[in-house]
């Protein structure tokens, strides 16, 4: 790679699962939250800084100024820092120019994983600090003029993907106004004796059988679990917008079979003509033979959304600046 990489990250436990293969870039360095960075400084600067903040006095900022000056790498190459929602406050409060000034080839990349945190506004402050701004929302992405990446997802090791079946169809996440049509699917799929885990969070309206609720997140390596044991994934678009769900990576990397109202998935790298995917419009178009059916699939996945792909992606765009 042609640079060193800071990733500021998110600090939620799907995170931490999509990027655990960065860990083991020896050209990458993941921080997910400030009392980290903080582990940087010398023990008695450390110490002085965790009673500083924990006073709640005003120029905290300056610890992380000193923390940030001492990040190294056992190969000296410019620097990029990857910035998530998690660390929004150090950008507000001058972090990211101090850093060019101390590091003067450094660049900046913001990547929202909140895309609820996304306005034109927040977008037109952070042009301003960095040199690219991308999401992993392609809907967003155009509507806001920013970059698209995929978010990062881990191939699983060969054993994990060598699990028995407990269901033909999968799908998790919350209501964002997909419950009607998830009950119908349910009931559907009862009727067509087919086995179902669906779940689904932060619904506050009347019960409906074949859906089971959860009224804290499920953590996400419960998720992967369930994925793993399903034969195909659900996945539900949100409108207004219409970009592909984290569900499309996880069918592609797991090698489940998918169905989608959404017909955006086609675009989604190795999506293209796949046999694996049914998209519909109408629930008369499913075909439940094809969720039921016990077949090897095989997307052909080489890698597109691995953390070296994705620091591809982010260093090719740079390149356009220089």
């Amino acid at each position: 790679m042609k640079f060193n990489f800071v990733v500021l990250a998110t600090n939620i436990n799907l995170y931490k699962y999509m990027y655990k293969e960065m860990l083991d870039l020896k050209d990458v360095k993941v921080y997910w939250d400030r009392s980290e960075l903080l582990e940087l400084l010398p023990i008695w600067k450390k110490q002085l800084a965790k009673i500083h903040i924990h006073m709640h006095l005003p120029m905290k900022k300056i610890w992380y100024f000193l923390a940030v000056k001492r990040i190294r790498f056992s190969v000296n190459k410019p620097i990029c820092f990857i910035w998530h929602n998690h660390f929004r406050e150090e950008i507000d409060n001058g972090t990211v120019d101090y850093i060019r000034r101390i590091f003067p080839n450094s660049r900046h990349v913001y990547f929202f994983t909140d895309p609820w945190a996304i306005d034109d506004k927040t977008v037109e402050f952070l042009k301003k600090k960095m040199d690219i701004i991308a999401i992993f929302d392609k809907g967003l992405a155009d509507k806001f003029g920013i970059l698209y990446f995929p978010n990062v997802y881990p191939k699983p090791h060969a054993v994990e993907s060598e699990t028995e079946i407990e269901y033909d169809i999968c799908f998790v996440g919350q209501d964002k106004g997909r419950i009607d049509e998830l009950s119908a699917i349910a009931q559907l799929c009862e009727e067509h004796d087919i086995k179902t885990a669906f779940y689904i969070g932060k619904y506050q309206g009347q019960h409906k059988s074949g859906i089971q609720y959860i009224q804290n997140k499920m953590a996400y390596v419960d998720v992967v679990e369930l994925i793993k044991h399903s034969r195909c994934l659900l996945e539900l678009k949100v409108e207004p917008d219409n970009s592909c769900s984290l569900r499309v990576q996880e069918a592609i990397v797991f090698n489940k079979k998918l169905i989608t109202n959404n017909n955006n998935v086609y675009n989604m790298p190795c999506c293209k003509d796949s046999k694996w995917i049914l998209c519909y419009d109408k629930l008369e178009e499913i075909d439940w033979e094809f969720i039921k059916k016990n077949e090897k699939v095989e997307y052909n996945y080489q890698g597109e959304f691995s953390a070296e792909r994705w620091f591809q992606r982010i260093e090719e765009e740079l390149d356009t600046f220089n």
